[in-house]
């Protein structure tokens, strides 16, 4: 086992040296100041990316601001009101945030309407057990949220998710749809050093995850299987922990659990950027993330997802890839060669980019149309 990180990754930054870190870049009283709501400062590689998503587009010209500043419930602390009245709008998103069986105060919160409110990049991540089944209170309660006056657009990351918001709650102001817009970093982060190889990959990078209530349950052996088979046919393999602050140590001990023979180098960091650039340096990529997967795949990498959500296949049919939306408990993984592996197409990279670069686009000229700024 070959450990390529620095020890500082296990300082494990807190939420508030994370957030306080954000919110310190932006401190011009001339410009107008957006709160953000999402899963901020927690450490999720792709939640993260969301705020350099939100800095590229708006940092030029808006001060930005992480709104809660609690890690945990009830995430306002006394200050709150005080702290909003010094916002100028409100910018929620993105991720699996509307979820019909609950609602979190991070991202729905009743205040919030005071302001003007624009929602970006979000999903509904629909699932099948009884727990998270739709409930009636809580789609009447977002139907008050979303259909508020304040609210002037909703921007839905996936097709499904817009079909289902838009059937569930008629009355939105404006509501549309496009790729994820992490897509959007793609000529900013998601770039090679190199080439992809012309003949076969033979950089393979493994991305698992820690699953709430899965953390020892998850059976990783067709993973393994994939890992060994790979290496045997000339991969080096690099295990990725793609998660910083308090998600590292969790997703770290997930990927220690897989149970190799083979020689495997293992990478974890407390930068977000360098874990971008790792993700960088592969041919071929297994992820349980998500945005391990969008990263990849925006760079020409394929990307084998190992978690078939919602979100994944949606990612993988924009692509034009849906092949590449397997899971890591799925019998294909048994028949899968990393080396015959290809990714999407430049056709088809540079459509989704163009799709969610032009909503947010669309985002950022309506924001700019209420504050304009100079």
């Amino acid at each position: 086992m070959v450990i390529d990180a620095s020890l500082s990754a296990f300082k494990r930054e807190t939420f508030p040296v994370l957030r306080s870190r954000f919110n310190s870049k932006y401190s011009d009283p001339a410009k107008p100041t957006l709160g953000l709501a999402g899963f901020f400062g927690y450490g999720n590689y792709g939640d993260e990316l969301f705020l350099d998503v939100w800095d590229k587009y708006l940092g030029q010209k808006y001060n930005l601001r992480i709104l809660n500043d609690l890690e945990s419930k009830p995430f306002f602390s006394e200050s709150f009101p005080s702290d909003l009245a010094n916002v100028d709008g409100i910018l929620i998103g993105g991720g699996d945030i509307l979820q019909p069986w609950n609602i979190d105060a991070r991202y729905w919160n009743p205040d919030y309407l005071k302001k003007p409110v624009w929602i970006a990049g979000i999903g509904v991540p629909l699932r099948a057990n009884s727990k998270q089944a739709e409930k009636e209170a809580v789609i009447s309660r977002m139907n008050r949220f979303l259909s508020h006056p304040n609210v002037r657009c909703i921007h839905a990351r996936d097709e499904v998710s817009f079909n289902w918001i838009k059937a569930r709650f008629p009355d939105v102001r404006e509501i549309f749809w496009s790729p994820d817009i992490v897509a959007t970093l793609r000529h900013t982060h998601f770039v090679r050093s190199r080439d992809l190889p012309s003949v076969k990959p033979n950089k393979l990078g493994i991305v698992v995850r820690s699953r709430k209530g899965k953390e020892e349950s998850d059976d990783f052996s067709r993973v393994e299987r994939l890992i060994e088979r790979s290496h045997s046919a000339g991969c080096r393999i690099t295990v990725i922990v793609l998660a910083t602050g308090r998600t590292l140590l969790p997703d770290l001990y997930s990927s220690l659990r897989l149970n190799l023979s083979s020689p495997v180098s293992y990478v974890f960091s407390s930068s977000i950027s360098q874990l971008t650039a790792a993700l960088m340096d592969q041919d071929a990529i297994f992820s349980m993330k998500f945005h391990g997967t969008v990263a990849a795949m925006m760079a020409g990498i394929p990307s084998v997802v190992g978690v078939p959500t919602l979100k994944n296949r949606e990612f993988t049919k924009q692509l034009s890839v849906p092949e590449l939306c397997i899971g890591f408990e799925s019998p294909k993984l048994d028949d899968l060669d990393v080396l015959s592996l290809r990714g999407p197409d430049a056709e088809a990279i540079d459509r989704v980019y163009s799709l969610a670069h032009q909503s947010i686009e669309r985002i950022v000229s309506d924001i700019d149309s209420h504050y304009k700024p100079n």
